[in-house]
């Protein structure tokens, strides 16, 4: 986890690859939390990623914003670099509770 900054910020640094002291790397699901319609369950994204690829993927980025949502300037920028918009479910979470929650899922689907 990293400290909370502007998308447009994080993008034009990092773009869609971390770079840690030791090593860089990218992601092969990046994803969005997201309250608009158009978000889809993590099962779904998960399933579609598997048979496409016919494996589930090693590394998420998944980037959780305020209780408001992203705006929509923000939730364009985040798709025109590969993030999908996922749901969280129907209750709109804090973003620090959004957060663990995401964590927790993707562990579960993602750790077999």
């Amino acid at each position: 986890m990293r400290a909370p900054r502007k998308l447009r910020d994080f993008f034009s640094d990092v773009g869609v690859e971390v770079r840690v002291p030791t090593r860089s790397f990218s992601f092969d699901l990046r994803l969005i939390g997201s309250l608009q319609s158009d978000a889809r369950h993590l099962k779904k994204i998960l399933a579609d990623y598997s048979s496409e690829r016919g494996q589930l993927p090693t590394s998420v980025l998944m980037l959780v914003g305020p209780e408001g949502d992203f705006t929509p300037a923000e939730l364009a920028l985040a798709r025109s670099h590969g993030c999908q918009p996922i749901t969280l479910g129907p209750v709109v979470l804090r973003v620090e509770t959004a957060a663990i929650y995401c964590l927790s899922i993707l562990s579960y689907e993602l750790l077999v």
